[in-house]
C-alpha cells in the first residue's frame, strides 16, 4: 500500500486492495 492507494477510484480500489492484501 502506498500514496496511490489513498487516491484510487472505487473500481481501482478492488484491484489495489487485492494487491495490498497479497
Amino acid at each position: 500500500a502506498g500514496p496511490d492507494s489513498v487516491q484510487v477510484k472505487p473500481e481501482d480500489h478492488q484491484t489495489v486492495g487485492k494487491l495490498c492484501k497479497e
